[in-house]
């Protein structure tokens, strides 16, 4: 669930097409390839439970009702719209943008050579996968057999490390503790704001976003995003989605609000980049491909 390991995954594979081709093809075709490989890791990460680490942590501070409500599949429902509307506006600008279009010639020999190299997959690797299809159809269907998705992530995680497909060195070094930690973390710092009253106090301070929010929803949004957009020149993604999520969720429930909408306002906002800079992701992907 975390963009920079997609970016692990999807760069080498970009760095091997685009070294296969002549120089022409390159010249005309890598920049638009390098782009739908760094949108496609992230354009879509809000429409997604599981996609990013920011979407779990909003989805730890919404109310109790709420979180039960907002599984993996209706996480998907409530944002299918917003996400059809980016899917295909997403393509007429590609089309629009990058207007020359190449035909990659490849040899049926030269794929049937580079699948030799790799081999059969290995039993650790059918493993691996099984794992994942398990715990996909997992968190999919948990509204429908009650099972709490950590509990089904703990049973797969489990059963890999009993069949010894992961050893301990590879638990410790491949697992990104740092983002757990950090996730824990912030949704423990909400809980302490609640039992200290700070929630009130900032909600007091926002109060006249909150009049605009409870009668005047529209310009709401209008004003969110300007601020949104603005205070992201100058502050990191992830501590200005927190930020902005300590201050308004709170709210959105008095206001009579889905705190999950707000949420994923906040999200969907928080995540646009004007400059390299305010996104981690685009200077990872950069330094990953070079």
């Amino acid at each position: 669930p975390t963009i920079n390991g997609r970016a692990m995954i999807v760069a080498p594979i970009l760095h091997n097409i685009i070294s296969g081709w002549d120089k022409q093809t390159k010249e005309k075709s890598s920049t638009s390839l390098y782009t739908s490989g760094l949108d496609g890791i992230n354009f879509l990460s809000p429409i997604f439970l599981t996609a990013a680490p920011a979407n779990l942590v909003i989805y730890g501070l919404l109310p109790a009702q709420e979180r039960q409500a907002f599984d993996f599949m209706f996480w998907i429902y409530a944002s299918s719209i917003v996400g059809l509307v980016m899917f295909f506006l997403y393509f007429i600008l590609t089309a629009v943008y990058f207007r020359s279009f190449q035909t990659v010639k490849i040899e049926k020999k030269d794929v049937i050579n580079e699948l030799e190299k790799l081999g059969s997959l290995k039993w650790a690797e059918w493993v691996g996968l099984g794992g994942i299809i398990l715990m996909a159809i997992g968190i999919a269907t948990s509204s429908m057999h009650k099972v709490s998705i950590p509990l089904v992530t703990l049973a797969v995680l489990c059963t890999v490390l009993v069949m010894g497909v992961l050893s301990r060195e590879q638990f410790i070094q491949r697992i990104d503790w740092s983002f757990l930690v950090m996730l824990a973390s912030l949704i423990g710092v909400l809980g302490t704001m609640s039992v200290l009253g700070i929630d009130q106090s900032l909600i007091k301070e926002f109060s006249w976003l909150g009049d605009y929010m409870r009668n005047d929803f529209q310009m709401f949004v209008l004003m969110l995003t300007g601020m949104i957009l603005l205070v992201r020149i100058f502050i990191p993604l992830n501590s200005a989605i927190f930020i902005f999520a300590a201050a308004l969720l709170p709210m959105a429930t008095g206001a009579g609000v889905s705190a999950w909408v707000i949420g994923f306002i906040i999200l969907m906002m928080c995540g646009t980049a004007f400059f390299g800079y305010q996104s981690p992701y685009i200077l990872y992907f950069q330094s990953l491909l070079k």
